[in-house]
């Protein structure tokens, strides 16, 4: 078996992004937002006689949990929570306080999408930072503000980002913690190398850092190494052999349950097709076979060759 484990260290490295304390840009990109949100959104309520509210901002998703990776495609992605103060019941239209948020951004490239407002900024690089809502009142949890003004599903939703990044952050301590964030941040990698960039074809993020929440076990140890080519390999194989068989609407299709530990334990995987499923699952065999074929590979750089098949030209191949 090849000494794969310093190519993994090294492609960690090349892939890897800082969580958003350290990355200045992204912060700067953040609070630039935030200094203007503050107080023109204050200037947008008092025209509309609404009273004052306010807000406090959470960095939740990658960035919060140490799992970001540099995009091959697309824009880097930011997730700032907006935690207003509020009972839902005193905004039965979530959607009113969403148009509020974006009239008080409209000097920036913000969208009203249904789970939250995105503000592009244009690159190179280009960002954009995902804005979702909550409305924050006693012990239980935040609600999610989603929808359209027009559409019919708007609402709110019981959410609980914050406890999901706690979650994450202390599922393995020290050393087995870093290896399980090196694991989730090649499969995001894999991700991008293997699937399309647009649709639901491809898992999303939070996805394939909650099988790890589910399925990682460390293999090594500080004293003896680390092997994150095992530990990549027994993950994706467990996650293959969790797929059931469920009626999708087009007869029985193979189906991945990988449900979000706290409210409101849903699976991230929800929108994809059964065909999409489909896919999901024969990429997944194909990835452990591929691992597997470089754990047995005599030579390093055969192996490494093999493996850029899934892991794209950033691994390096010695």
């Amino acid at each position: 078996m090849p000494d794969l484990q310093p190519l993994f260290l090294r492609f960690h490295d090349a892939i890897k992004l800082d969580n958003l304390d350290q990355n200045r840009l992204l912060r700067q990109r953040r609070d630039q937002l935030l200094d203007t949100l503050r107080p023109n959104l204050q200037k947008v309520l008092a025209a509309a006689g609404e009273p004052r509210i306010t807000f406090q901002f959470n960095n939740q998703g990658s960035y919060a949990t140490g799992t970001g990776i540099r995009p091959l495609h697309g824009d880097f992605d930011i997730d700032v929570g907006l935690f207003f103060k509020i009972e839902p019941a005193d905004y039965p239209d979530p959607t009113v306080l969403k148009q509020w948020v974006l009239d008080a951004l409209g000097g920036f490239d913000a969208t009203l999408r249904r789970p939250c407002i995105t503000v592009t900024f244009a690159g190179p690089p280009r960002y954009h930072v995902d804005l979702p809502i909550y409305a924050v009142r006693g012990n239980g949890p935040p609600q999610l503000a989603l929808g359209f003004r027009k559409s019919k599903d708007k609402g709110w939703e019981p959410s609980d980002p914050l406890g999901l990044v706690k979650t994450l952050n202390e599922r393995h301590a020290g050393d087995d913690g870093q290896q399980f964030r090196r694991v989730i941040r090649y499969l995001k990698r894999w991700k991008e190398v293997c699937f399309p960039a647009k649709g639901n074809a491809a898992p999303v993020g939070v996805a394939l850092a909650c099988a790890a929440l589910h399925w990682f076990q460390p293999h090594g140890s500080s004293r003896r190494g680390y092997d994150d080519l095992g530990a990549l390999t027994a993950l994706v194989e467990d996650m293959a052999s969790q797929f059931e068989t469920r009626d999708l609407g087009a007869g029985p299709q193979p189906y991945l349950n990988v449900r979000v530990p706290v409210v409101p334990h849903d699976n991230p995987l929800e929108r994809m097709s059964g065909k999409q499923m489909g896919a999901l699952q024969r990429k997944l065999e194909a990835l452990r076979a591929g691992l597997v074929e470089a754990g047995a590979t005599a030579g390093q750089r055969p192996a490494a060759k093999g493996l850029r098949a899934f892991l794209g030209e950033a691994f390096p191949l010695g």
